[in-house]
Parts: C-alpha cells; structure tokens; sequence
C-alpha cells in the first residue's frame, strides 16, 4: 500500500506532525530504543518505520533540550525511498523495537535520507 492511503488496520496511523511531551508513551520509548541501538541521527533526528495492517510510514523523531519531542511522518517520496524500500527493511529488520509495528531504517533508507539532507 501506498504511503498516505487510509488506514484501516487497529493500530492508528500518528498525525503527520505532532509535537509530545516526553512522558507521553510511546514515543519516550521509542527514542531511547533508537539511541539504546546506536541507530544513526541523520541531521538532528532519528528514524524508524512504523507499520499497520495494511500501511507503512517512515518517522522521524527530533528530540530537543526541553521536554518536548518533535514528531513527524515523512513523504518518503521526496528523498527517493519506496515502498519496495521500505518493505524490505521490515522484512531484513533485526527485530530491535520492543514495541509491535516499529522497525529500524535500512542501510539503503539512511543513505537516500542522508543523501536528501533531510532536516
């Protein structure tokens, strides 16, 4: 499925922006997996990918000084990631999440953000 189509799986597709206070599950816990794997920060953020049912999404997080966490789903797209890519960076994922529906990035998805510059 493409990115941005409806979601119709149980778990809900997060807002394309948001912003959260820190002691707000899940996304506390989401960022301390990405630093606890030593996933790599593009620019000033972390990524990973979330998925439902029937949908799939590249995230990033941008954590700051203060208590707030800035997040937002991606327009993959745009920095040339497709839905093959992100597909296959479910399927080699190593399982790191603890929390069902979220995977690390692929090697091939950092390079294309990185390439990018995204934020």
């Amino acid at each position: 499925m493409s990115v941005g189509k409806k979601n119709n799986s149980a778990v809900p597709l997060p807002p394309k922006y948001i912003m959260f206070n820190k002691s707000e599950p899940p996304y506390d816990l989401i960022l301390k997996q990405l630093q606890n794997a030593q996933s790599p920060m593009i620019g000033s953020s972390y990524y990973y990918i979330r998925a439902g049912y029937e949908w799939r999404c590249v995230c990033r997080i941008t954590p700051t000084c203060g208590p707030v966490l800035f997040h937002e789903i991606l327009e993959p797209g745009q920095d040339g990631i497709s839905d093959e890519d992100i597909r296959e960076a479910i399927e080699k994922d190593t399982h790191f999440f603890t929390l069902p529906g979220f995977y690390c990035i692929s090697v091939e998805i950092e390079k294309k953000l990185q390439a990018g510059c995204v934020k």
